[in-house]
């Protein structure tokens, strides 16, 4: 047997007892605390997923042909009932019983496996198009507005080349301009027209809710295309991973009030403690076979604790309960305690079901994937405190940054942990991601210390390469496995029994350099990853950060002048005086390092000819022109100075 992980999902939601500590939260950004002994936890359950193999030879010839069968008729119902709700034969008044006799007329598949497995699977496909389409329409929309402002741009250029002289219109070069021009009018008029036709058929789609199904997936149906007909070889192998595709894979949905979680297929322990997994025949199928169920061994390795615990809380822990319950129905008489009794009972309640998938293979055997959805006895118990101090994670696409601090939000040290995910395949990037990780969990189980992430958005910045593409960086966005690094943190800290908190990541990066790397006495090194993470773990802990008084910060003011004679009513004079600029509205520039920023900075002053005032000790209300400005910036200032330029400078200068 062998065995590997798929995934490990939680959820649980907190809610805290104080006002103010829910403003910090929001003052802060998103935050998941999973351990919190003041909160009231109102869901504890977790998933659990483990995928496993039965080998065919542990199996006899006709309890194969039953599987085999089961699936087919599985995905014949399937079929039939995606079939009548593409043509809307199935209306929203019918019952679930009447469109089983409709879908299944041979009574073959069990009730909650139609109904929770089947159906919802299909309908939650249906969802999920629709989602789709919406998303797909609004990138439609935002290509049709891209397309008309190119088209204007270039209908502009023609109106703006036949409006100057004939020697600029005979110029070489502004003639293949006007070329150009024409060819982009003409190329973005046909795509627009395409878009146009895409975003009607989406709208459509959208207002009638029809989806598309393929079930043994597209790729394969185009494959059928390019074979030729009389290639029968190549054909009969098809048509076997054809079938496999479309019949390979059920799923038995299971029940809290079901046995042991699952009723039609379930695992339990037999004589020698070894896990059994049994699949009942069901009733429409008993008269074929001679045997009722079909039970084989399944080797669990991972989460067998937990599994353990679900088998034991529905074999002996659930029936006292059951009992319990009905004694004290009968011993209170009165209401009120009658309906105390119910809320607590809701309000404690324990739950364990368990899914089964059955999926058939290439090699003839089939993989199981079990889903534990259980909340028994499974609250580990916290050992971490911010009061230790904690530890910030700067998550990087080819590696993490950590820092960790002490109870007052103070720096201890910082390391760098090395993710090479280029050139991997998504079973190594899991393998390199839960390593590392689980490295820098068990530092904080052994220091006691929370975990502090950032809450990162990627949606933002995709939908920003459409204006400013950048091979390189779109390259960096599709291979960062973000949401791989989220789910490792989140299932090793729940289940070691730490503290997990997400923190808005806004101008930490910003913060990080021009405040601890280096002018600052910790030892950073310069490193901006480090300083990043370390201010990550400091707003986990709600500390305020506050600039230097070492930092002078320059701003921009703008004065009209009211002197005819010496300016023009259009020209006003630029200044660079002393005054606070929030961190959230400057650009970075300091010394020598960033030269050649403000090389370019100062040509672009040249150019426009502004006059700027600096404001420094080494420069007090010295007036310098754009030129003295540049000579400035390559010689030096008198003393070190550090330049804090708004954002509104960049642009306007």
């Amino acid at each position: 047997m062998s065995e590997k992980i798929i995934s490990v999902s939680s959820l649980k939601k907190t809610k805290n007892s104080k006002n103010n500590e829910s403003r910090k939260q929001k003052s802060e950004g998103k935050s998941l605390t999973f351990f919190d002994d003041k909160s009231k936890t109102e869901n504890h359950n977790r998933v659990f997923t483990v995928n496993t193999e039965i080998r065919s030879s542990l199996l006899t010839p006709e309890e194969i042909d039953f599987l085999d069968s089961y699936l087919k008729e599985y995905n014949h119902v399937k079929f039939k009932y995606t079939s009548l709700l593409q043509k809307g034969r199935i209306l929203p008044d019918y019952k679930v019983s009447d469109i089983k006799n409709l879908c299944d007329e041979n009574n073959r598949l069990p009730y909650r496996i139609f109904n929770a497995g089947m159906m919802q699977s299909v309908n939650s496909q249906v969802k999920s198009q629709v989602s789709n389409k919406k998303n797909y329409l609004e990138n439609t929309l935002d290509d049709i507005k891209d397309c008309l402002k190119k088209l204007e741009k270039s209908r502009n250029y023609i109106k703006l080349f036949f409006s100057h002289s004939s020697l600029y219109r005979n110029n070489p070069e502004n003639q293949s301009r006007l070329h150009q021009a024409k060819r982009n009018i003409a190329s973005y008029t046909r795509r627009q027209d395409k878009l146009n036709i895409k975003k009607e058929k989406l709208e459509r789609e959208i207002n009638n809710n029809t989806s598309k199904f393929c079930y043994g997936s597209a790729y394969l149906l185009r494959q059928r295309n390019q074979i030729h007909k009389n290639d029968k070889v190549k054909i009969a192998s098809w048509r076997k991973e054809w079938n496999l595709q479309r019949y390979g894979q059920m799923l038995f949905t299971g029940s809290t009030d079901e046995l042991l979680g699952n009723s039609n297929a379930h695992i339990y322990l037999n004589e020698n403690n070894q896990f059994i997994l049994r699949i009942t025949v069901p009733t429409g199928m008993k008269h074929i076979y001679n045997f009722t169920h079909v039970e084989v061994p399944v080797k669990i390795s991972y989460y067998e604790k937990e599994l353990r615990e679900h088998i034991h809380y529905h074999s002996f822990i659930k029936p006292k309960e059951k009992a319990l319950s009905k004694k004290q129905k009968t011993v209170k008489g009165s209401e009120e305690t009658s309906k105390e009794s119910e809320v607590e009972e809701k309000q404690e309640k324990k739950t364990s079901s368990l899914s089964v998938r059955l999926m058939k293979n290439v090699k003839g055997n089939y993989s199981v994937a079990l889903g534990l959805n259980t909340s028994v006895n499974l609250k580990p118990e916290v050992i971490t405190d911010n009061k230790n101090g904690v530890i910030g994670i700067d998550i990087n696409p080819d590696h993490l940054d950590i820092a960790e601090t002490d109870s007052k939000g103070n720096y201890i040290k910082g390391w760098s942990v090395p993710l090479d995910l280029k050139d991997k395949s998504s079973a190594q990037r899991k393998t390199i991601i839960c390593q590392a990780i689980a490295d820098i969990t068990d530092y904080a189980v052994k220091t006691k210390k929370d975990v502090i992430t950032e809450n990162l958005d990627f949606s933002k910045k995709k939908k920003q390469l459409k204006d400013n593409y950048n091979k390189y960086y779109a390259r960096m966005l599709s291979a960062f496995a973000y949401s791989k690094i989220k789910e490792s943190f989140t299932t090793n800290c729940w289940r070691k029994g730490i503290n997990l908190k997400e923190v808005n990541p806004a101008y930490t990066s910003f913060i990080g350099k021009i405040k601890y790397a280096k002018y600052s006495g910790y030892n950073l090194n310069g490193n901006n990853h480090t300083s990043a993470a370390f201010v990550i773990a400091r707003r986990g802990m709600n500390c305020k950060e506050i600039i230097p008084p070492n930092i002078t910060i320059i701003k921009k003011d703008i004065k009209s002048k009211t002197d005819k004679t010496e300016i023009k009513d259009n020209q006003r004079e630029s200044e660079l005086t002393v005054g606070h600029v929030s961190l959230g509205k400057m650009i970075y520039v300091h010394g020598r390092s960033n030269f050649t920023m403000l090389n370019k900075l100062s040509k672009q002053i040249t150019d426009k000819k502004i006059r700027f005032r600096i404001l420094d000790k080494g420069l007090l209300h010295e007036t310098l022109k754009s030129n003295e400005l540049r000579s400035v910036i390559e010689s030096g200032s008198p003393i070190p100075i550090t330049l804090f330029i708004p954002f509104l400078i960049k642009d306007q200068v």
